[in-house]
């Protein structure tokens, strides 16, 4: 991921929710996923899609199952609310107001499944910074 595109990715994630803590920094491996800070907290990592004519930005964030309240203290914001997916029982759907954020979901099936928040950023949503 070049630089200009981590800042833009940052300068968005700050706007979105209103955050100037957001950091995103290289992670050891400069080809690898790029970690999002809040602080000097690591809270998930950043990868590149660009397999596609269109490129998109992923942001995974490990989280403690369907936790509403989890995601409005990292980001602050008491408006981000989780919802229910139609036929769907592994994973929720998030929103701030009404706009979609993105998705919660198991990330296995055991007994035990650990849950990650996917959040999708198109290079169209960077065009407006």
């Amino acid at each position: 991921m070049e630089s200009t595109e981590i800042l833009q990715v940052e300068d968005y994630l700050r706007k979105m929710f209103q955050l100037e803590e957001i950091k995103l920094k290289r992670g050891a491996n400069a080809d690898g996923p790029v970690v999002v800070y809040i602080g000097e907290k690591p809270i998930g990592l950043l990868t590149k899609d660009d397999e596609d004519e269109d490129v998109s930005y992923d942001l995974e964030m490990p989280v403690p199952g369907f936790d509403q309240d989890f995601l409005r203290k990292t980001f602050r914001v008491d408006t981000i609310e989780i919802r229910k997916r139609p036929n769907k029982d592994d994973s929720v759907e998030v929103y701030m107001g009404e706009e979609f954020l993105g998705v919660i979901f198991a990330t296995d099936d055991s007994a035990d499944p650990s849950y990650a928040f996917n959040m999708a950023i198109l290079d169209f949503d960077l065009e407006d910074l």
